[in-house]
């Protein structure tokens, strides 16, 4: 891993299973407090509602065939 990762601000994976996933540790070290960054944060939240809608967009259409 780059050493850059160990004085972010905040880190995060994505992926299309798990969504966005904050990094609070990389090889038992911790990522700035411990804790989810803001930007972090903002984007689970906003993917979340993203995934919300596409599933009662889906539903609808699903019942309406």
């Amino acid at each position: 891993l780059p050493e850059e990762i160990f004085s972010a601000d905040e880190c995060f994976l994505t992926d299309t299973s798990m969504g966005i996933m904050p990094v609070i540790y990389c090889d038992g070290i911790r990522i700035n407090d411990g804790h989810p960054g803001k930007i972090t944060r903002f984007l689970m939240k906003d993917y979340k509602k993203l995934i919300e809608k596409k599933i009662k967009e889906n539903r609808r259409e699903i019942e309406s065939e």
